[in-house]
């Protein structure tokens, strides 16, 4: 397994929207949009779902997925778990700040309304 491969990716102790600002300038263009957006709003992100993500980042669900696996993730939804408990954690840019309770219950939230 290359060092570059998502399963070492997922397995770095890298913070998700590092991985997004080192990799944007490498992604092809719908990707790099899906990123920016993220890397814009990530608070957003965790209350949309793949299909509303889409229609902010201009970006097709099947591009969403694709940018998700190649970042380490098996899909959307591990990916806004994993973004969830990263906005939870002390220390990040105010960009990203957040308490894990609320980026959580949020999700749960946005999951339970999607699902209904």
């Amino acid at each position: 397994m290359s060092v570059n491969s998502p399963a070492m990716k997922a397995a770095s102790h890298e913070s998700i929207l590092a991985r997004l600002q080192d990799d944007i300038d490498r992604l092809p263009n719908a990707l790099a949009r899906i990123a920016k957006y993220i890397l814009e709003n990530p608070e957003k992100v965790l209350h949309q779902s793949v299909a509303e993500l889409g229609e902010f980042a201009a970006s097709g669900e099947a591009s969403i997925l694709r940018l998700c696996r190649q970042i380490g993730f098996s899909g959307f939804r591990d990916f806004k778990l994993a973004l969830a408990a990263e906005i939870g954690r002390p220390g990040l840019p105010p960009t990203a700040a957040g308490t894990a309770d609320s980026a959580l219950q949020s999700l749960h939230d946005t999951m339970a309304q999607n699902l209904s």
